[in-house]
């Protein structure tokens, strides 16, 4: 499992490949040969899943970097007596 944002962009591209196998393995206008793939590849990802869940973690959520957001004015104006 790699960490921090190439884990995250990894678990993005598993989410999605895994929703376009569901997607394939469900279209009725896919012939039976590449349903029948799909599937297969569907009931090796649930095998591996039983056999080893721990595998299929997905990485801790970087930490937020520290300043305002981008767009954001510095909160200093709070503190200012000026009325706007």
């Amino acid at each position: 499992m790699v960490d921090g944002y190439k884990g995250e962009l990894q678990t993005v591209v598993n989410n999605e490949v895994l929703k376009n196998l569901l997607i394939l393995a469900a279209n009725a206008n896919a012939s039976e040969v590449v349903r029948g793939q799909a599937l297969l590849k569907i009931d090796d990802l649930m095998d591996a899943f039983k056999a080893d869940p721990n595998k299929f973690q997905t990485p801790s959520a970087a930490d937020m970097p520290p300043g305002a957001p981008i767009g954001m004015p510095a909160m200093d104006f709070l503190n200012d007596n000026n009325t706007y």
